[in-house]
């Protein structure tokens, strides 16, 4: 398995690493790769733009990917080319484009605290993944007496 996370958020990758040890996963069957911008710590590889050069390797069955369509249309093309130059079975891809989580206050919360969190979704708070930023609100008001 190899994790390459967005730059803005390469903690994720490492927590991700820790429960999957804990979980019994060996070392020597994943490894963390990050771009040049990234801060490298211990057991991670840098690279410049290290996940083009991952699909393009062709060295992967398949791909999970989160982030902008844009971007997941540019790996799925290059599975395919990897597929017709390369005569290999097309990789597969799973892509998480642009989804839309929600954000949840119930009667108990304080409406500057449902104000907080929603002022800071629109601004990228989600850890660079701009496809999770606020959108419109939709539901139902609930007047305080």
């Amino acid at each position: 398995m190899v994790i390459k996370p967005h730059p803005a958020a390469p903690k994720c990758a490492a927590a991700l690493v820790d429960v999957l040890r804990r979980a019994g996963m060996h070392d020597d069957a994943m490894t963390v790769v990050a771009d040049s911008t990234q801060t490298s710590s211990p057991g991670v590889n840098a690279g410049s733009d290290a996940g083009t050069r991952l699909v393009a390797s062709g060295a992967f069955a398949g791909v999970s990917f989160v982030g902008s369509t844009a971007t997941a249309a540019k790996i799925n093309h290059q599975l395919a080319v990897n597929s017709l130059e390369r005569g290999m079975p097309l990789a597969k891809l799973c892509a998480e484009t642009g989804g839309l989580n929600v954000l949840v206050a119930d009667s108990s919360a304080l409406p500057e605290q449902v104000c907080d969190a929603v002022l800071a979704s629109f601004a990228g708070a989600a850890g660079g993944e701009s496809c999770i930023e606020g959108g419109l609100p939709h539901g139902h008001t609930v007047r305080r007496t």
